[in-house]
């Protein structure tokens, strides 16, 4: 019953949503496109044109002050080079004998390993150690009990 009533109800849906279409079309059918009607709204652009272009001013270009500006460019330009060199030579000088004292990579790495297994086998000797002591508790215990009966 509940799928004869979901099939009538679904039939009826598209059977009204088609009606609705149907309606809507032929109401429209005698009215203008509204594209027509919109035309107007454009701004004519060409008008525009036929205004008077605004004035503008330009600036010159000194060749005097440009060649200044490249005689200041490359004076400074040898300044920061001059300086750059001055620092790196200043800094290789410095760092030449700071290779005695650092230690590779492989060398740390190793020291650490060395560290970490003695730890691990301080940390489980101790376990073991604490282990043992009371497994002889626990068997001391039951032997003292019994000399006391």
């Amino acid at each position: 019953m509940a799928k004869k009533f979901g099939k009538f109800l679904l039939f009826t849906a598209a059977a009204g949503t088609a009606a609705a279409v149907a309606y809507h079309f032929l109401s429209r059918k005698d009215t203008a496109p509204a594209a027509a009607e919109e035309d107007d709204d454009y701004d004519n652009f060409s008008d525009d044109l036929e205004d008077e272009p605004p004035a503008r001013n330009y600036v010159s270009l000194a060749k005097e002050a440009s060649e200044k500006a490249v005689e200041k460019a490359g004076f400074v330009a040898g300044t920061v080079v001059r300086k750059v060199g001055d620092a790196v030579g200043t800094l290789s000088d410095k760092l030449s004998g700071a290779e005695e004292h650092f230690t590779t990579l492989s060398q740390t790495i190793s020291d650490a390993e060395e560290k970490a297994e003695k730890n691990v086998e301080e940390f489980f000797d101790e376990d073991e150690a604490a282990e043992e002591d009371s497994i002889e508790e626990e068997v001391s215990a039951p032997e003292a009990s019994k000399e006391e009966q």
